[in-house]
């Protein structure tokens, strides 16, 4: 008799700034100790101002939310959270045979790789905000159209900031270059939509900030990936030598992200099981619409996204009694805050059809609203 095959490998996605909203630690902080620790663990280590404003993010209520979207804190947050939910998984016997980041979610998944420490990744999130937060002000701009159809469009003054999927792009520049060709697009009945970012992420107005990001990564402690780490610059899996070069790391600010190669490369071969580990279904989203290469994988989300009225710890619950089914030796009796956690009564959201226009920005964020992230 054939032995039964074992459970699939496990894909971690980490989404970029902008899926980030108040509250979306607090159930968890509440319930799950391991992800608390975790929590607590980020937030010690910040400046004291910082970290309460983190905390605040994370555990706060959704009236502070126009307060929190700037990049100084909405990206130690957002790093917080996933490392402390990559963390919470992990305590539960959830191990990723691969990770992939989308922006700011490559801190993340380079610290679940094991090339950063969680001090040094906390370190580079906070120096990368405080950065994009001294520019002057900038915009972007998903677009549904190809690359090359957009770059026929597109004027000088703007960069390409990411390339999501086949039809949709997002523009990075100041706000009155991306006013006025979001007002050009209109007229060529082109779809855009201005996100929720205020910060000319990826583009050419990082370049007087990037040699001072350099600086500081090579302050840190750069390792070799332990977990296979997949690019979010080339699309290629992330190799010894680039993980450990400071230049990798400010070409990685820099330039588009190729999200759409990586998450081609991820989605190729064998069957597997992809978890969103943040907030929302931005990632999980992008690889539902491959609809040929979905329908052999598992995809799967963490948390609800910012305008979902479910329950978190419901969601990463019910996450986790699909992943009971599908062969994964979850630790159930390490869960605490229900007493038949992994059959909490939320619906995964692998059984949600696909989205219509989750939009995703140069970080990797969305609304089911179409705000950006």
């Amino acid at each position: 008799m054939d032995a039964s095959p074992g459970p699939l490998p496990v894909t971690f996605l980490f989404p970029g700034q902008g899926s980030q909203y108040p509250g979306m630690a607090r159930e968890l902080y509440e319930h799950q100790p391991a992800f608390r620790d975790r929590v607590d663990e980020c937030a010690g280590s910040l400046e004291p101002g910082l970290g309460a404003s983190v905390r605040r993010v994370l555990l706060g209520e959704p009236a502070s939310a126009a307060a929190h979207d700037g990049a100084e804190t909405a990206q130690p947050a957002l790093f917080t959270l996933e490392y402390a939910l990559a963390g919470l998984w992990r305590s539960w016997g959830l191990s990723p045979s691969c990770v992939l980041g989308h922006s700011l979610g490559a801190y993340a998944a380079a610290c679940t790789a094991d090339v950063l420490s969680v001090a040094d990744a906390l370190a580079l999130v906070v120096a990368r905000g405080r950065l994009l937060g001294s520019l002057p002000a900038g915009a972007m701009l998903a677009v549904f159209l190809p690359e090359n159809d957009l770059g026929s469009l597109l004027p000088g003054e703007l960069s390409v900031a990411a390339v999501n999927d086949a039809t949709q792009c997002v523009v990075s520049g100041s706000p009155a270059v991306i006013a006025r060709f979001e007002a050009e697009l209109a007229e060529r009945r082109v779809e855009s939509l201005r996100l929720r970012i205020s910060s000319p992420a990826h583009s050419h107005l990082l370049d007087p900030v990037l040699a001072e990001f350099g600086a500081h990564v090579r302050d840190v402690e750069l390792r070799a990936p332990a977990v296979p780490w997949i690019s979010d610059t080339n699309g290629e899996p992330v190799g010894d030598d680039d993980a450990r070069d400071p230049r990798y790391w400010v070409s990685h600010l820099r330039r588009t992200v190729r999200f759409a190669d990586a998450l081609s490369t991820a989605m190729d071969g064998e069957p597997k099981a992809f978890l969103e580990v943040g907030p929302g279904d931005t990632l999980i989203t992008l690889a539902r619409r491959r609809r040929a290469a979905a329908a052999r994988h598992t995809l799967l989300t963490s948390l609800p996204g910012r305008i979902e009225r479910t329950s978190a710890l419901g969601r990463v619950l019910g996450t986790a009694g699909v992943l009971r089914t599908r062969g994964f030796s979850l630790a159930g009796q390490r869960v605490s805050g229900d007493v038949d956690a992994f059959s909490f009564g939320e619906k995964p959201a692998e059984n949600r059809g696909p989205g219509v226009a989750v939009m995703v920005d140069s970080s990797g964020a969305s609304s089911d609203t179409g705000e950006g992230s």
